[in-house]
């Protein structure tokens, strides 16, 4: 009974022992579930959180933390500050993984870490093993919409962030990954103090391979990140589009498909990459522009790597390469090759044309060798070739080529970049020809020097031991020597500088320390062989010493004879020092004698400057024909302000004589721009004014001029020779502004006596001005201009302006009156002009405003007559007349020459807004004479318009009759030759132009237009387009065609039985066809006989042809005499000789007209007649109207004749002729045109 009793109460212990704790853990349960999942569990957690870690502050609203309920974090302390705002967490067991994050939602994130100035070296921490999770995890939403992480300057914004990922085991997956915006902002680098900085040994960092085994096989299935941002400083760069692919088991990383874009370029990666053993690699990459491509290979481990790429599209070149990178030499080969690069920048084109480039070896000896091309505008071409040696540290340069068509240079040396820069170059060239880099300097020039560059860090050093150039610029010789050593700090040692030319040199040597001692001479005995147009010989000294901040400089010169084109000086001398150190004091002297410039003679000017910039004393003296000038001024710069006292300044000349009565004082502040002058007067040969004291500045001024009388005689000095003024003015002037705005003007000039002598070419022209006068007011608000002259030459011109509300609206009110202007009183003005008529009136009002004037009245110019030499227009009568209506104005006009033929023009403007205006000219018959032999007749109906600041010239010109005659072509009509290059020629800018405009004009030639020059006679009858648009060539389209034409040529009179010139292009560049032959009834055995000129009118191709076909000998025979070539020696010389003699009397005509006009015989010509053995030379002239005399000598047979042909009626004739038979004949000429 004891022991089941026993055993029972054992039993109830036992089991209220398990009951007790499996109540107490149920209620822990319950309690800790409560704790967790409740919101009132959740902010007991948050509570007590808050209340236990410091600086810690979690807010949360009711719902559970792991339900989605919303809460903040806010945490800081001296490392770190994390802040997170609006987060939501739902988390689920068992549901779509063992721990399922549904969704992690957070409106903003910001981490911030002290800035860590110093840098510590990370741990070396043992490669992770294998991770296995003990249950599977999959998150279904991460985002973020905002996340900031910042350390320091570094700044890193990612905004809208969102990521969906499951693990399970050693596995983790990455099923999409999706960034909106990243920006990285990079601190700015420190800027190194450059004086200290110098450049440390280089030496290669040892490679190893890179191990790795992941301790998670992860695998990404989508990432996009749609903008990453970099910026440093100021310069941003953007990449666009970041995809990726990829996965990673163990230590091989797979790069399934990797791109991005930056600007208009994308890039593609894709590739196996082994992070064991010495890293196996496959990797091809490709990189897109819209006009280029590149692809590249990556093979290989690190022990033998190879690299292949190619560049395709607009260029094409090719790269490839093998290396070692686990030797420590780093043995390597490189090819490049590539048949076009090109490079534009800045309105520069830069080609390189047939690469290669090849090196081989290891960092320790390699060889390479260069091949290419370069050109870039406006630059020759140049073939650069070279090879050498290298290694880590140096390159050895044992020869680099560069050569150009007319030039060559070659260089050898060594660069070091082991500590610095530490350069050795040797320059040699046989021959350079600027002329190819600078048009307008020609040269063959040859060089032989040694140069040596070091440089570390910000300092540097040149040292040339010696540098040698001669040959020639320009023609003229050249030799110049340099040996020299310059560094950083600009202290320079010349040991040698001298340039020769001739027998001209300039030397210098010296040096600059703490100090200068440079010295230089000059000895100039023929510098012509410098410059043809120059002369002249003298010789000069200096010398610059003192310290280097404060030198002093003495010089002397003396020159004598100098001369350039017109101008020139006689003798020049000069001599002087300038002290730095001591305030600039400066004793300088400057004399010049014997001055001719652009034909106005100066006999002497002579300056002399003596003291310093606090008190010095100018001299100035000037003797020519047209004024002498002397002139002292005394003065000083103290504080930025110069003040001075010109005391005297005198003005002579033959009517002049000028001279200030008071000393003038003045001063100028440097930085203000303020100008002060005292009160003065001047007076002279019927001459007196004064100035009262002016202060002026661009801001605020005051000036006052009064002049009592002032004689015109003064106005020499700025008028031409050929005109002499007189008489007086009289008159003030007052202005005062501020602030760069007038506040008042008041002035007035009259006279009642002036008179103008204009002597041109020997004719005499009086302009008297009976009566002016003119006054000008002016405040801030209203401007007033009067103005009235009256001239028995010039007519009466009243005007009356007035401007009100200048600031505002500026109101317009006045008129301009124009009275009897009599052209006939202005034909004095010019012998260039025969006949001058018309008078002129005009009678306007204006009104509205000066933005947008109302003008009515008229302009009238009644009985025009003109008749000038030098212009193809002569005009019989005209009259036109402009009536002007508010903001528009019609003109209409009419013009007669002496031929009854007429011109009419009407046109209307309108300045309303925008300017627009329009003009239609008509004609009959209007003749425009180029010369007396060279007219037309023009019957014209053009359109001009301009609208919307593009003018447009339309219509036809018909030309119903003209003459072209002429004997030779004026001088400079005939252009040079394509391939003349002209070495000092300046270059053409081309000026942009003043408006828009566009031609489009049809020339229309009748059949009565005639030519007769150069053996060519003929009628004309064509139609021509002429179009062209801004600045665009001038194209024409069309035809002209030679009818009943002949031409002389070969010695004889051919028919144009067909004559097309044809325009389909350039004006200048027509297209030739023309057939001509012999007379049919001068020529034997029927045969047609004749040329064809065809192509272009700069390289015409002239043809022999004949009918029927036979060859170019009796093609020819027939052409220049009719028959065909026989055994007889006579026939072949006549037809030699009838060859020879039209090419000889062609050459030789115009210079027989030359002679003849020299001794009084007009339309002198030199011709050949007849044929065969009685071919003979004929030269013709008229030795008074109506008298030609006329001498031929026989070619063959030594006989002569005179013949005199008188003319009684213009078609009735009588010749008489003495020779071999003398005869007297009457003649009459019909016409059958």
């Amino acid at each position: 009974m004891s022991e089941t009793a026993s055993k029972t109460t054992l039993t109830k212990t036992v089991l209220r022992v398990f009951r007790n704790l499996f109540w107490s853990l149920l209620v822990a349960l319950i309690g800790l579930v409560a704790l967790v999942f409740s919101g009132v569990g959740n902010q007991l957690i948050v509570y007590g959180a808050n209340k236990l870690v410091p600086n810690l502050s979690i807010s949360m609203k009711d719902d559970p933390l792991l339900r989605g309920g919303q809460f903040s974090v806010n945490y800081k302390n001296e490392q770190l500050a994390l802040t997170l705002v609006n987060a939501q967490l739902d988390v689920r067991f068992y549901s779509c993984a063992a721990i399922c994050v549904k969704q992690f939602n957070a409106q903003s994130v910001a981490v911030e870490l002290a800035a860590n100035k110093n840098t510590q070296e990370p741990d070396t921490q043992s490669p992770l093993g294998k991770i296995e999770l003990p249950m599977s995890l999959a998150v279904k939403t991460f985002s973020i919409k905002s996340f900031r992480f910042t350390q320091g300057e570094l700044v890193l914004d990612v905004i809208e962030f969102f990521t969906q990922l499951n693990a399970q085991k050693s596995e983790l997956t990455v099923e999409r990954l999706a960034v909106n915006k990243i920006k990285l902002a990079l601190p700015t680098q420190d800027k190194e103090t450059s004086a200290t900085k110098t450049t440390s040994p280089i030496t290669m960092p040892k490679i190893s391979p890179l191990h790795f085994e992941t301790p998670l096989d992860w695998q990404i299935n989508a990432l996009r990140v749609s903008q990453f941002e970099l910026v440093q400083a100021d310069v941003s760069q953007v990449i666009r589009n970041v995809s990726l692919q990829a996965k990673q088991q163990a230590s091989d990383l797979n790069i399934v498909h990797f791109s991005l874009y930056y600007q208009d370029i994308s890039a593609a990666l894709k590739g196996a990459l082994s992070l064991a053993n010495h890293n196996p690699i496959s990797l091809n990459a490709t990189v897109k522009h819209p006009k280029h491509a590149i692809k590249a290979n990556l093979e290989g481990d690190l022990s033998a790597l190879t690299i292949s790429s190619e560049l395709t599209g607009l260029y094409s070149a090719s790269l490839n390469g093998s290396a070692s990178l686990l030797n420590e030499q780093l043995p390597f080969e490189l090819n490049v090759l590539s048949k076009h690069l090109e490079l534009v920048q800045d309105d520069k084109t830069i080609a390189v044309d047939d690469v290669s480039v090849s090196a081989t070896g290891d960092l320790t000896a390699f060889d390479y060798s260069l091949n290419t091309k370069l050109s870039v505008t406006d630059m020759p071409k140049l073939a650069i070739d070279g090879e050498g040696k290298g290694n880590f540290s140096e390159l050895n340069i044992e020869r680099l080529n560069i050569n150009s068509e007319n030039s060559t240079l070659t260089l050898a040396g060594k660069v070091n970049w082991q500590q610095g820069v530490d350069a050795s170059i040797s320059v040699l060239s046989e021959n350079i020809s600027t002329e190819e880099f600078l048009p307008s300097v020609a040269s063959n020039l040859a060089l032989k020097g040694d140069l040596a560059v070091r440089a570390n860090g910000n300092k540097w050093q040149l040292d040339i031991p010696e540098f040698a150039v001669a040959g020639q610029i320009n023609n003229a010789p050249i030799d110049a020597i340099v040996a020299m050593k310059v560094d950083d700090s600009l202290k320079a040692s010349i040991s040698k500088l001298q340039i020769t030319s001739g027998k001209n040199q300039l030397t210098l040597h010296g040096e600059i320390t703490k100090e200068w001692d440079i010295s230089g001479k000059l000895n100039l005995v023929n510098p012509d062989t410098l410059d043809p147009r120059l002369s002249g010989h003298g010789n000069a000294e200096f010398k610059i010493s003192g310290e280097l901040e404060k030198p002093k400089a003495r010089w002397q010169a003396n020159l004598k004879q100098l001369a350039f084109e017109e101008y020139r000086i006689d003798a020049l001398s000069s001599e002087g020092h300038v002290d730095v150190a001591k305030n600039y004091l400066s004793k300088i002297a400057f004399d010049a004698k014997g001055i001719s410039l652009d034909d106005q003679p100066i006999h002497a000017v002579s300056v002399s400057i003596e003291g310093d910039l606090k008190q010095h004393l100018a001299k100035l003296s000037l003797e020519s024909e047209t004024l002498n000038a002397k002139s002292h001024i005394n003065g000083g710069l103290i504080n930025n302000q110069y003040t001075g006292s010109l005391n005297k300044l005198a003005l002579k000349n033959q009517t002049i004589n000028l001279t200030n009565q008071q000393a003038i004082d003045f001063s100028y502040h440097v930085n203000s721009g303020q100008v002060n002058v005292s009160e003065h007067c001047w007076q002279g040969t019927n001459t007196a004014f004064c100035l009262k004291p002016l202060t002026a500045s661009a801001e605020q001024g005051e000036l006052s001029l009064a002049l009592t009388h002032f004689d015109l005689s003064v106005l020499t000095l700025a008028l031409p020779k050929s005109i002499t003024p007189a008489g007086q003015l009289v008159g003030h002037l007052d202005a005062r502004w501020q602030n760069g705005k007038l506040l008042s003007l008041n002035s007035e000039i009259k006279s009642s006596d002036v008179n103008f002598a204009i002597n041109e070419s020997f004719i005499k022209t009086q302009v008297p001005i009976e009566q002016f006068y003119f006054n000008a007011k002016a405040d801030q608000k209203n401007v007033t201009l009067d103005a009235n002259l009256t001239s028995s030459v010039l007519g009466n011109i009243i005007s009356d302006i007035d401007i009100t509300d200048v600031t505002g609206k500026r109101a317009l009110t006045g008129k301009i009156q124009l009275q009897a202007l009599d052209f006939s009183n202005l034909t004095g003005f010019s012998q260039q002009i025969d006949k001058l008529d018309g008078e002129l009136n005009a009678d306007v009002t204006l009104s509205g405003s000066a933005f947008s004037p109302q003008v009515n009245g008229k302009l009238a110019l009644q009985g025009l007559a003109f008749l000038a030499p030098w212009t193809p227009l002569s005009i019989e009568q005209g009259n036109m007349a402009i009536n002007f209506n508010d903001h528009s104005a019609n003109v209409n006009g009419e013009l007669f020459d002496s031929n009854k033929g007429s011109l009419a023009l009407d046109g209307q403007a309108n300045w309303q807004g925008e300017l627009s205006a329009s003009a239609n000219i008509k004609g009959n018959g209007f003749k425009i004479a180029l010369e007396p032999n060279l007219w037309f007749a023009i019957s014209p109906n053009i359109n001009m318009t301009y609208e919307q600041q593009f003018a447009n010239i339309s219509g036809q010109v018909r030309v119903v009759d003209g003459r072209i005659k002429v004997k030779e072509l004026p001088e400079g009509a005939v252009s040079v030759s394509d391939d003349e290059v002209i070495v000092d020629a300046a270059k053409q800018t081309k000026k942009p132009l003043p408006i828009r405009y566009g031609i489009g004009l049809s020339v229309v030639i009748d059949d009565n237009v005639r030519i007769d020059s150069f053996g060519l006679r003929s009628k004309l009858k064509g139609d021509v387009l002429f179009k062209q648009v801004g600045d665009t060539p001038l194209i024409a389209t069309g035809e002209v065609a030679l009818l009943e034409g002949y031409y002389r040529g070969l010695g004889q009179e051919l028919h144009i039985e067909k004559g097309q010139i044809a325009f389909n292009g350039a004006v200048d560049k027509p297209l030739l066809n023309v057939r001509a032959i012999r007379n049919p009834d001068l020529t034997e055995d029927g045969v047609i006989a004749g040329i064809k000129l065809t192509g272009g009118v700069e390289q015409p191709r002239l043809e022999v042809f004949s009918d029927p076909k036979m060859d170019q000998a009796m093609a020819l025979s027939y052409l220049l005499s009719g028959r065909p070539l026989s055994d007889s020696n006579s026939s072949s010389d006549g037809m030699l000789t009838q060859l020879l003699l039209s090419r000889g009397l062609a050459r030789g005509e115009g210079s027989i007209t030359k002679i003849g006009e020299a001794i009084g015989i007009e339309d002198v010509s030199l011709s050949s007649r007849g044929s065969g053995e009685e071919t003979k030379v004929e030269i013709s002239g008229y030795v008074a109207p109506g008298i030609q005399v006329r001498y031929s000598i026989g070619i063959f047979d030594s006989m002569s004749e005179v013949a005199v042909r008188y003319q009684l009626l213009p078609k009735l004739y009588i010749e008489a002729i003495s020779g071999l038979n003398d005869s007297l004949d009457i003649l009459y000429k019909f016409d059958w045109d």
